[in-house]
């Protein structure tokens, strides 16, 4: 997929596509930058290897409260809005795009994991883009 985000105020933070009919589970994501990341990319709930990451991260009766959920979900992903749009993870990722964005430069490529060791959903694998509104460049990424 390309993805052009435009000038967005803010994305959903969310899980890749995701439904209890989705066979294989998705296990990894590929994202490639096609340009300079103005703006970032933030996983709110992960806890960062350099240390640099929003407390909720260490919260392990949320997290497993939101793994618990995220797996128990019939619809699972960005259209469910449900526990990643508001409250303490909404409250992360701002303080994350603020704090901590992860700025990949052209050709950088990340990889990230969406499943835990036992093959369930992994929520510390949330993730959204920082806004682009305002930004000087556009957000040009390529995903698989």
């Amino acid at each position: 997929w390309l993805f052009n985000w435009g000038q967005r105020s803010t994305q959903t933070v969310h899980l890749d596509n995701y439904h209890h009919f989705t066979a294989p589970k998705r296990i990894t994501s590929v994202l490639t930058r096609l340009k300079a990341d103005p703006v970032g990319i933030v996983f709110p709930l992960a806890r960062m290897f350099n240390g640099a990451y929003p407390s909720i991260a260490d919260d392990e009766e949320l997290i497993g409260s939101l793994h618990k959920s995220a797996n128990d979900l019939p619809f699972r992903g960005s259209g469910t809005g449900r526990h990643f749009s508001s409250g303490p993870v909404r409250e992360a990722y701002l303080e994350a795009c603020q704090r901590w964005p992860l700025k990949l430069s052209a050709g950088d490529t990340l990889l990230y994991y969406h499943l835990q060791e036992e093959g369930g959903i992994d929520v510390r694998s949330l993730h959204a883009s920082c806004p682009t509104e305002g930004s000087p460049a556009p957000k040009l990424s390529m995903a698989k």
